[in-house]
């Protein structure tokens, strides 16, 4: 019998049709060839289609019920899927089961304008489920009316920090500077401390280089450990930074690989910054952030010799820099690094498949296999801190209220005209405040007229026409002024009351017997003081 063979199907145009890729290399090869030198016909009419069948990132339309009406051939290196396998099925059968309820929401609710933004755990083929965004608008067939949702998607990076990294790099605590950057050092988050640390807002230092906020000298030294963080290791260096008025300031800042393992580049980095704040007058007082390594203010973590650097402090040199206690023994050299440059020959891109899957992850609510939503998560953890925020408030204004009253308590009060600072009841004077003493008070509400109706008849008897033009009354816009102007002046200087000149306007002024001595208490101003009784009721209150 003849031997038989199988020989496999030749790769002919239908087969490129059915997986998407219906433009040929070379005919690619030529579309950009021709591009900026004067297009021809054929190049614009493709030139769209090339962009579709040769993006990375997962091109798809959507209905608004959720189906795959079609995708992009990316799909295939992105999702593990060919684009004949998804075409027609629901975005339920690979969205993850606890994400799908605020995805499709999220689908439902747009409208014609308006971009739509999700963020779902989704299922590969073959190697699990991962974080997917997509961005993308809603799009309105013109004459058939039929609606579509066209995005674009593609992996989404977590973060994914180990717990132990952290604890062996000193924790977290206060005056830090937690920061997501990519991988020349620009800003892709700043954490809202800022504020106070560095007196910027976080907006406004998104998209900027971190290197913009140092000197010449640190620039050199945190490249080369920026450098040491893109193989997917974990680099420290001390530094300065510079603030919104000019400052500068001491940090020290730590970088950790975002979403790749040692050998593997990340796609962004985490930094952790602590503002060094201490005297230097007294460096031997201010604590160490770590406490198993210190070295000298000029050294990072990164040797350029790759000898071993002493562990001694040079005081004179502005006190001892904190070293990661990852590296206890050995500082790492840059010299002879994997290349970090993007191309055939340079580090590969990391993944973050299994730092996400560990138990030390200290972004635990980012697991790819957790069974709750982590936009139920955010929910509950912004209401949390919501509350939070609220009950700190409240403690604040209940403190500052206990101090007001603390010092309103320990003030000494004493009448505004005789100085006293004992007396029964404090009374309303010319100023409108309880600040006379009640001898003081009595004797200027009388002055003024201000007699309680109850006892007008008994005290009243030897008023005059004239006390009661100088009263204070809208008629008489003076009288409080002159009532004043004798209590403070006539009665230090003659010891004579001012209600012996307001008795009787016909009468001429006698002179009291005691005018010639000093004045020994209120009672004995008001001696000669005709028509006045000889004793005042002091719990009869003045109307006002």
């Amino acid at each position: 019998m003849p031997r038989y063979i199988v020989n496999p199907a030749p790769e002919t145009q239908q087969n490129k049709s059915e997986l998407g890729q219906t433009v040929p290399r070379d005919d690619v090869s030529a579309i950009l060839a021709t591009f900026g030198t004067g297009e021809s016909e054929y190049a614009k009419r493709m030139w769209d289609k090339v962009l579709l069948e040769n993006t990375d990132d997962v091109i798809h339309v959507l209905s608004l019920k959720g189906l795959f009406q079609w995708i992009s051939p990316s799909a295939a290196k992105v999702l593990e899927y060919e684009p004949s396998e998804i075409i027609g099925t629901a975005l339920s059968s690979v969205c993850h089961p606890s994400d799908i309820v605020p995805v499709t929401r999220e689908l439902k609710d747009t409208s014609t304008g308006a971009s739509v933004n999700v963020v779902f755990r989704i299922r590969r083929k073959n190697s699990g489920y991962m974080w997917f965004e997509g961005h993308g608008s809603l799009y309105t067939e013109q004459g058939k009316g039929r609606k579509s949702i066209i995005m674009v998607g593609r992996e989404r990076p977590v973060y994914a920090l180990s717990k132990t990294d952290i604890l062996n790099a000193g924790g977290i605590g206060e005056n830090e500077l937690w920061t997501k950057m990519s991988t020349s050092g620009m800003f892709l988050f700043v954490s809202t401390n800022v504020r106070q640390l560095l007196d910027r807002q976080p907006d406004e230092l998104v998209g900027v280089s971190i290197h913009s906020l140092m000197r010449a000298d640190s620039k050199t030294e945190f490249g080369r450990i920026l450098e040491h963080a893109r193989t997917g290791k974990k680099a420290s260096v001390k530094h300065e930074m510079i603030n919104r008025r000019g400052q500068v300031l001491s940090a020290f800042t730590t970088l950790y690989p975002g979403d790749a393992t040692e050998g593997l580049k990340p796609t962004f980095i985490v930094a952790q910054t602590r503002l060094i704040k201490f005297s230097r007058g007294n460096q031997s007082a201010r604590p160490s952030i770590y406490p198993k390594m210190e070295r000298n203010s000029s050294d990072s973590m990164i040797s350029t010799s790759g000898q071993h650097l002493s562990a001694g402090t040079s005081q004179g040199a502005g006190g001892t820099t904190p070293a990661s206690g990852a590296s206890s023994s050995h500082f790492v050299n840059t010299d002879g690094a994997v290349a970090t440059y993007s191309g055939q020959n340079g580090l590969m891109i990391g993944h973050q498949d299994v730092s996400l899957a560990a138990e030390e992850n200290l972004f635990d609510e980012l697991r790819t296999t957790k069974s709750s939503s982590w936009q139920y998560e955010i929910r509950q953890l912004e209401k949390r801190n919501r509350m939070l925020a609220e009950e700190v408030q409240s403690l604040i204004a209940a403190k500052k209220k206990r101090k007001r009253r603390r010092n309103n308590g320990n003030a000494t009060k004493d009448c505004a005209n005789c100085h006293t600072k004992v007396t029964p009841e404090w009374r309303r004077g010319p100023s409108g405040q309880r600040d006379l003493c009640n001898s003081c008070g009595l004797r200027w509400a009388k002055l003024n007229g201000r007699v309680s109706p109850r006892t007008s008849s008994q005290h009243s008897g030897g008023m005059s026409d004239r006390a009661s033009k100088a009263s204070a009354s809208p008629r008489n816009p003076t009288g409080p002024s002159t009532a004043q102007s004798v209590m403070k002046g006539d009665l230090d200087r003659t010891g004579q009351s001012p209600l012996h000149n307001t008795t009787n306007a016909s009468a001429e002024p006698k002179e009291s017997p005691k005018a010639g001595k000093a004045p020994e208490s209120h009672a004995a101003n008001m001696e000669g003081a005709s028509g006045v009784p000889a004793k005042i009721e002091e719990d009869v209150e003045p109307a006002e």
